[in-house]
Parts: structure tokens; C-alpha cells; sequence
């Protein structure tokens, strides 16, 4: 099996707020509440320098997640974090439900039809108002993909394959 990611994003600060050193936190997970099961992050700054922060606290504050970390303890402290992507352990991620997986376990997944043909590799996914959208692409062309279950019928994150049922017109 290929290796995992060793670092996945959850988010990235947009900004600081108020004057005692809370960072505005984009989430990037469909979980906003994620942050206040973490003890520790990892920021990534826009040159990939990483350094862990201890987390002191976190609440939600309209779009945004508010974030208290240890030692940034004004404002401009705030401000320099801004552009900073928000970093966990990809073992640190949450358990999924059955049928429910991480973008980044996604990413490069062999497609199949229910007919063994070879439809493509995933090569990003579209997160649409309805339902996720997987962009497959092979030598020749893209196709996209709706995440439903009419469509999808199996995933191995083992064998990194995925098998789809071709429904009239999707590969059209």
C-alpha cells in the first residue's frame, strides 16, 4: 500500500482578532468543531516551515474558528501566523463513518468500471453544493465523476482502486 500523507490540512489563518493574540482560522474540514479536540498543531508557513503550538483554546465565531495558542500572545504576534496553513498528523484524524473518506485518500485511486475497464486515476476532487465531484483523468481525456452511490460501488484504499458503475452518459 502506498504511503499516506504524513501531514493533512485542516485549515489556514486568515487573519488575526482582538488585541490578546487569537488567530481567524479558515476551516478546511466539514468538522469546524475539529480544533477543539486537538491539544497540538503543526503551522506551515508560506516557505514550509513547520512548528507545533500547543492549542489554549477555540470557539466559532461566524465562518471562522477563533484560536488561542500558547505564546502568540498579542496581536502582531497574531498577524505574523497569517498565510499559515493548519497541519495535523494524518494519524490524528478523525475515524469516518463507513463509506466516507478523506480527500487525500482518494487522490490517485485507480478507477475501474463494474466491467473491469480502466477509466482513469483520481486526480482531484470537486466539492459541489449536492455531492463531491471526482475529476478521473486518463492519456486521453478527464471525466467527472459524481460521488453518489448510484455510481460509486466500491473502494479499496488497500488495492488504491475504485470501481464505478457506468451509468448512461457518464463517460460520454
Amino acid at each position: 500500500m502506498e504511503k499516506l500523507p504524513d501531514w493533512v490540512s485542516i485549515g489556514y489563518i486568515n487573519g488575526a482578532h482582538g488585541i490578546r493574540g487569537e488567530v481567524k482560522v479558515l476551516p478546511l474540514t466539514d468538522n469546524p468543531h475539529r480544533l477543539a479536540l486537538l491539544d497540538e498543531i503543526s503551522l506551515v508557513s508560506p516557505d514550509n516551515k513547520r512548528q507545533n503550538y500547543q492549542i489554549e483554546s477555540t470557539r466559532v465565531h461566524q465562518r471562522y474558528i477563533l484560536l488561542k495558542l500558547k505564546d502568540v500572545e498579542t496581536r502582531n504576534d497574531a498577524e505574523a501566523l497569517k498565510g499559515y496553513s493548519i497541519e495535523i498528523d494524518q494519524k490524528s484524524c478523525l475515524e469516518l463513518p463507513v463509506d466516507y473518506y478523506y480527500h487525500f485518500e482518494l487522490i490517485g485511486l485507480r478507477v475501474e468500471s463494474t466491467q473491469n475497464e480502466y477509466i482513469g486515476t483520481i486526480t482531484s476532487i470537486l466539492e459541489m453544493p449536492a455531492n463531491d465531484v471526482y475529476v478521473v483523468c486518463n492519456e486521453e481525456r478527464e471525466y467527472l465523476i459524481p460521488a453518489i452511490k448510484d455510481v460509486i460501488k466500491h473502494v479499496d484504499k488497500e488495492k488504491k482502486t475504485m470501481v464505478i458503475e457506468v451509468l448512461e452518459g457518464l463517460l460520454d
